[in-house]
């Protein structure tokens, strides 16, 4: 492995630390740097899974079902999923608190009902005995997907309940969202989240391609980085900076002559960085390196979505044999600047594949 790509070198069962991010970003952007936690709670769940699990009891056997769908589709197996979700106390708290995960997984049951008919009428005969919250979440699905005859189904709820009519008619006025208003170009942090729900409902290559594509995004902290040394400073700001990236970043930055002696993404080996620091030490450097350098809270989300398109992939090589047959095969086509994570997903997940096996 390629020394200089040092951040993959970090172990595998990643948690951002939430008033990291918090300190990092100034207190500004507490609600975008929730969405990355939802990121790193998809990709830690199902860590010894290999298949869909049938008897769903527990949140946790929520997650290795939904992670490991398309290795094993059950339709069948959906509406057990969907009724332990919407009568769990998750689900009231996410309700509450964490709507892009309930969005999240609404995709997912959506997208498994757009490729298997029966879950439709399922879900309306599920319709019928939920609850108000419950619901919503129905609506939510369906406005992913729905055919005419879920569409006849609420116009007939509208005639039998009056009460019920504004509701049910704003549904069903909302355009159909579907996978192409999902599985796009990455513009933001939260996409991610969806594609990832694209892959393990389908298996598909195309948003593996689009999550690879975030590490062609030019290199945002080698750019400030490289900026900053070409203006002029004081001899004491100069060895702060030069021992900050040696001690932390592991980098070894020439400051006298302008050189970064490193080749790989900094966006991602900074993200890295934060991601792993002391719990009792919590970011500091991370703040000094935001300050130092001048990156903007956009900057910042920008940095994290890279990374976190990293680290997703590097994880799920490691877990899901598909990404990494994936990731091969775009190593294998691309020739632009996401080769050099390319690459080291690959050599770092055949590390860890040698590793099981021993």
């Amino acid at each position: 492995m390629d020394k200089n790509l040092n951040y993959a070198k970090m172990p595998m069962d990643f948690k951002l630390n939430r008033k990291k991010v918090i300190e990092l970003s100034g207190g500004n952007l507490m609600n975008t740097f929730r969405k990355i936690l939802l990121v790193i709670f998809l990709l830690s769940s199902g860590l010894f899974s290999t298949v869909a699990q049938a008897d769903i009891t527990s949140e946790e056997e929520l997650n290795k079902f939904v992670t490991h769908y398309y290795q094993n589709p059950q339709p069948n197996q959906i509406p057990q999923a969907v009724k332990y979700f919407i009568s769990s106390a998750e689900f009231k708290r996410y309700m509450q608190t964490n709507q892009h995960l309930v969005e999240m997984l609404a995709y997912f049951f959506g997208r498994v009902a757009e490729l298997s008919p029966k879950l439709r009428r399922d879900y309306e005969k599920m319709y019928d005995k939920a609850d108000e919250k419950s619901k919503v979440f129905f609506w939510k699905i369906f406005s992913v997907y729905r055919d005419p005859t879920t569409e006849k189904f609420f116009k007939a709820k509208m005639n039998a309940d009056p009460t019920q009519k504004v509701v049910l008619q704003n549904m069903l006025n909302q355009p159909l969202k579907g996978k192409q208003f999902f599985v796009k170009d990455v513009q933001g942090l939260n996409q991610l989240d969806f594609l990832w729900m694209e892959f393990f409902a389908t298996g598909s290559r195309e948003p593996i391609q689009k999550i690879i594509d975030v590490l062609n995004w030019k290199d945002i902290f080698r750019n400030k980085l490289q900026d900053w040394l070409l203006t002029s400073h004081t001899q004491e700001d100069k060895d702060r900076l030069s021992q900050l990236s040696r001690n932390d970043l592991k980098v070894n930055v020439e400051v006298d002559r302008a050189r970064i002696n490193y080749f790989g993404d900094m966006d991602c080996l900074y993200f890295s960085f934060i991601r792993t620091s002391s719990f009792h030490q919590p970011a500091k450097v991370g703040i000094e390196f935001k300050q130092i350098l001048g990156l903007s809270d956009k900057d910042f989300v920008y940095i994290i979505t890279k990374g976190a398109a990293f680290l997703g992939l590097l994880s799920n090589a490691q877990k899901h044999p598909k990404v990494l047959e994936f990731c091969n095969q775009e190593l294998k086509s691309r020739k632009d600047k996401s080769n050099a994570e390319l690459q080291n997903i690959v050599n770092a997940a055949g590390t860890a594949k040698k590793r099981i096996r021993l």
